[in-house]
């Protein structure tokens, strides 16, 4: 009868030791979050000073009793350029960021996975971005050129980026890393992205005439294109520094 105790305390010994072998050799995902806070929080900035600048039309359309309100006057144009080279600038220097942080630091091979999705996504965008300045740019010019076709592919391709932006940055690695870390907040946010985008291209597609419900879609969109990417590196970064050592 005194064995059983030893023999339970003995296992339990065992159980302890196991169980920090495995928590030391886990791979860890804590690591990450710095450099996501900390782009999440630049791009935050970012994307309010831009929406200060180039979002005054959107307030102004929603509200006309702000059509006067010009914060900036005619720097207002400059400043909205500005601060968009800004941003893809920053997409840039973040993605050589965390090519720089793949190579220096001994990730394990999930998290360095996980940031290398971000990374891939994160490029996409860059280059989508930059053919939308450039249809944009098409677009500016086709009121002298007079022709038609070039006026279609570039309204075309401003409507394929206002809905496509969302879905390649951040619904896409933010699903997949939701998968990866089992993390219920992250799947939930990008469930609810997911359904913004499907319900806009719904009523795109089957209700083009609905006017009132089309603008709201539209201005939701064009705040969450702006928001919802800095919201989702912030919130990734809480859910990783909430992660226990060696998850």
């Amino acid at each position: 009868m005194s064995l059983r105790p030893t023999n339970l305390n003995s296992a339990m010994d065992d159980l302890s030791v196991i169980r920090s072998i495995l928590e030391r050799t886990a791979p860890s995902f804590r690591p990450l979050a710095p450099s996501f806070l900390r782009a999440g929080a630049v791009w935050l900035v970012l994307s309010l000073l831009l929406f200060s600048t180039g979002g005054i039309d959107l307030l102004s359309y929603l509200f006309p009793g702000l059509y006067s309100f010009q914060p900036f006057g005619a720097a207002r144009p400059f400043l909205t350029n500005f601060f968009r080279g800004c941003l893809l600038l920053l997409w840039l220097v973040l993605s050589l960021v965390w090519q720089r942080e793949k190579t220096t630091k001994a990730l394990p091979r999930l998290p360095r996975m996980v940031l290398s999705i971000w990374q891939a996504f994160l490029l996409l965008t860059l280059v989508f971005s930059a053919l939308t300045e450039l249809s944009m740019s098409m677009h500016s010019g086709v009121f002298y050129t007079g022709e038609a076709s070039l006026f279609d592919f570039a309204v075309l391709a401003c409507w394929v980026y206002q809905w496509a932006a969302p879905l390649l940055f951040p619904l896409l690695p933010l699903l997949v890393t939701s998968v990866i870390l089992e993390d219920a907040p992250l799947r939930w946010l990008g469930l609810a992205i997911l359904a913004l985008l499907l319900g806009y291209l719904a009523l795109c597609l089957f209700t083009p005439d609905s006017g009132t419900v089309m603008v709201a879609f539209s201005v939701i969109l064009s705040l969450s294109r702006n928001f919802l990417p800095p919201i989702a590196l912030l919130l990734t970064a809480h859910r990783l520094k909430k992660l226990p050592e060696g998850a």
